[in-house]
């Protein structure tokens, strides 16, 4: 992935999973039904801080991987490539 990356996505994530992200422990994200993400496309997660109710203008970029069932309302993506700050 470059900086002239396209995003199909933009999704907001807390500061704490988006730590994990960037950081490679957290490797997956759940998102509810219905789920309009293909495989290899890119997902650009903008970190908000709960505790002050902001964004930190912190983001990052990944593509999507493998998509599966979590569960009756929700799909798992595996996220590949993280790249932290693009865009």
């Amino acid at each position: 992935m470059t900086a002239s990356t396209k995003v199909d996505h933009e999704l907001l994530i807390d500061d704490e999973a988006f730590a994990e992200i960037i950081c490679g422990n957290k490797t997956f994200q759940t998102h509810p039904y219905p789920c309009k993400f293909t495989q290899g496309e890119t997902i650009r997660f903008l970190e908000a801080s709960m505790e002050q109710g902001s964004m930190t203008g912190r983001n990052c970029t990944a593509e999507i991987g493998y998509i599966g069932d979590f569960s009756n309302q929700r799909v798992i993506l595996s996220l590949l490539n993280v790249v932290v700050g693009v865009g």
